[in-house]
């Protein structure tokens, strides 16, 4: 098997969507996401094709097969997106769907919602899609906190700017290593963490979940969708002081990287270790390891000359290689924890984002007036997304 298609499958069957902020209104717990790869789906226009597979509730030790459950199979195109069909499974947790595609340029993709939380396959890549890549894992759904673990947490520091800030991508990889869904409490997120003192302009980007997934207050960011066992990419992003700053380490992380852009500062604490520097898409990086990480711990960001400002383009593109970086960190994080860690192109979670967001406008009146423009927008910038990711693994070498 390539490595392409391994990345394709999910470790367990599953990917969850934690969708926009106006679906979780309409509906407390659900699952998100971001869209298609260009090619959509390989194929023929009009050919038949089958996907088969079955819903399993529970631990991949023991999962217990869920009868009676409504699967519906997602159409996801450049200009449209909705279901195509919906099935009941039978008393094995068993499921069949028969559909023409569309187009080579369309893609599709399963979904059961169980216990008010939706969870997706992978894309349907095959003509004939069976077990264990049909197969659908819900997991019963609990609002009692618990903690969640940080397996890794990947920094990545911009040079100073003119105003006297220091722009920051912060990639954790964090998992929930129980068979149940974490959901929000009433006053209560199912994930935060605090931000340095002083941060500016706090928010997310790329990784697992879209912006709408997060709070930010009080110092915190703090996280408002389900969170499903296995392991999630969650990418914050600020601004801190350029002078001076010290990045907290609240909870306890199996390995922390950081790297920072330029000579004009040093980074010290939290047991970091400096490695070579190293040079990624043209610019130059010190490295820090440090393995574990304790919670409480804390690392200091320090200048100790100017080297001037950033552009906004290398910024964009620090951003950028920061959430290329956290899917590495992610794919070599410890195997030791209960439940797998789900490696998946970005492609796949653009998918899912986009049936999250349609299904959000699915009426004709939510689509109306300023919702409409920011539901357009919205998606336009997501397949903007999509063509850039699709072009990228296209890119990548197959072992």
């Amino acid at each position: 098997m390539s490595s392409k298609r391994r990345r394709v499958r999910s470790a367990n069957g599953l990917f969850v969507l934690l969708a926009s902020g106006l679906w979780l209104l309409a509906s407390r717990a659900v699952a998100q996401g971001p869209l298609p790869p260009a090619t959509g789906t390989p194929g023929v226009a009009g050919e038949v094709r089958t996907v088969a597979g079955r819903v399993m509730r529970g631990s991949a030790d023991s999962p217990q097969p869920v009868g009676g459950q409504m699967v519906v199979l997602h159409r996801i195109s450049a200009d449209s997106s909705g279901p195509v069909d919906s099935v009941r499974t039978s008393g094995n947790g068993a499921y069949r769907f028969r559909y023409r595609l569309d187009s080579p340029r369309s893609m599709y993709i399963i979904s059961a919602r169980y216990s008010g939380v939706a969870y997706f396959t992978s894309p349907l890549r095959e003509a004939a899609v069976t077990s264990p890549d049909g197969d659908v894992s819900v997991y019963d759904t609990t609002s009692a906190a618990f903690p969640l673990s940080v397996r890794a947490r990947h920094v990545v520091i911009a040079p100073p700017e003119a105003s006297g800030v220091r722009r920051v991508v912060d990639v954790f990889e964090v998992a929930n290593d129980s068979n149940r869904t974490l959901v929000a409490g009433a006053v209560s997120p199912t994930w935060s963490v605090k931000l340095p003192e002083g941060a500016r302009e706090p928010g997310s980007g790329g990784g697992d979940l879209p912006p709408e997934a997060f709070r930010f207050r009080e110092g915190r960011a703090e996280l408002l969708v389900p969170f499903p066992p296995g392991s999630r990419q969650l990418v914050l992003t600020y601004a801190i002081p350029a002078a001076r700053a010290s990045i907290p380490i609240a909870d306890a992380a199996t390995r922390l990287e950081v790297l920072l852009e330029g000579t004009d500062a040093k980074v010290s604490g939290a047991g970091l270790v400096a490695e070579d520097p190293v040079s990624m898409e043209g610019r130059s990086f010190q490295r820090y390891i440090a393995s574990p990480v304790p919670a409480g711990a804390s690392f200091t960001v320090t200048r100790s000359g100017w080297s001037g400002s950033a552009t906004r383009g290398v910024l964009l593109a620090v951003a950028a290689l920061a959430v290329a970086l956290g899917i590495v960190v992610g794919r070599r994080a410890p195997t030791h924890a209960a439940l797998p860690v789900e490696s998946r192109p970005a492609t796949d979670a653009l998918a899912r984002e986009i049936v999250a967001l349609d299904r959000v406008y699915s009426s004709a009146d939510r689509r109306e007036g300023a919702a409409g423009e920011h539901y357009r927008e919205r998606r336009d910038a997501l397949i903007g997304r999509l063509l850039e990711a699709q072009a990228v693994e296209d890119r990548e070498p197959v072992t």
